[in-house]
C-alpha cells in the first residue's frame, strides 16, 4: 500500500543506527576536547589523529557562534564554560555526519553477511 514495511523497517534502522552512531562519536570528540581545555585548547593535538579526525568539528566550531571561550587575562587562562559548552554543540552535525556514514558502512556489511547466510 503505502510502502514496504521491510523497506520502512530498514530506513528506521538506518537512521536509528546513524543517531546512535553519532552520539558514541560525538561523545569521544567532547571527552578529547575537555581534556584539552585546561590548556586553552578544543581538539587534542599531541597527536596527529585527532586533528585530522575532528577537523569537520573544529571548522564548524570556528565559524559558528557562540564566541571563543579562552581569554588570557593578566597570563591566566580564563575559561567561559557555557561558550565551551555552546561550541561543542555546533559541532554536533560533523558528529551526525560521519554517523550517516558509519550507518552506511555497518549496515552494508551487516546486510552482506544476512544475505551470506540467506543463499547457505
Amino acid at each position: 500500500m503505502l510502502g514496504d514495511t521491510d523497506t520502512m523497517t530498514r530506513k528506521k534502522q538506518f537512521w536509528l543506527t546513524a543517531f546512535f552512531a553519532s552520539i558514541v562519536f560525538h561523545c569521544v570528540f567532547c571527552i578529547q576536547a575537555l581534556s584539552v581545555a585546561h590548556e586553552g585548547g578544543i581538539v587534542r593535538a599531541d597527536t596527529a589523529f585527532f586533528p585530522i579526525l575532528f577537523f569537520p568539528h573544529t571548522l564548524l566550531m570556528y565559524f559558528l557562534p557562540p564566541s571563543y571561550p579562552f581569554s588570557y587575562q593578566d597570563g591566566i587562562l580564563h575559561i567561559d564554560w557555557w561558550s565551551f559548552v555552546g561550541k561543542l554543540v555546533v559541532a554536533y552535525p560533523a558528529s551526525f555526519a560521519y554517523g550517516v556514514v558509519a550507518a552506511a558502512i555497518a549496515l552494508f556489511i551487516w546486510r552482506g553477511k544476512q544475505h551470506e547466510n540467506h543463499v547457505a
